[in-house]
């Protein structure tokens, strides 16, 4: 019996993610994880921070609605725009806190 080579390819590709996810370790079988559902949930996976440490960059559903405060985002309230971030992000900026006053904040 001849079977559709359709189902051979998947089952070769099947037996590829397993042969490849044998060869990973605990720790990047993890990372693997994470970074597909960073992905899957829209965010932005990159190297960040003083140690360039792989991670995930989320996207905020809010980001660039117009804010007075911290509370009124689900990242930061970007002080210099009066708007949403879009993202977290590394490095100095100045955001507003929840009464509303800019404050400075460097991030590593």
């Amino acid at each position: 019996m001849k079977l559709p080579s359709k189902i051979l390819m998947l089952g070769a590709s099947l037996l590829m993610a397993g042969l490849l996810a044998s060869c990973m370790t605990k720790e990047e079988q993890v990372l693997a994880q994470q970074k597909a559902e960073c992905l899957e949930a829209g965010g932005r996976w990159g190297r960040g921070g003083i140690l360039a440490l792989e991670q995930c960059f989320p996207t905020y559903s809010d980001g660039g609605k117009s804010c007075n405060r911290e509370s009124d985002c689900q990242g930061m309230c970007m002080a210099d725009t009066r708007t949403c971030a879009q993202s977290f992000s590394y490095g100095c900026l100045s955001y507003l806190n929840d009464d509303g006053k800019a404050e400075e904040i460097c991030i590593d």
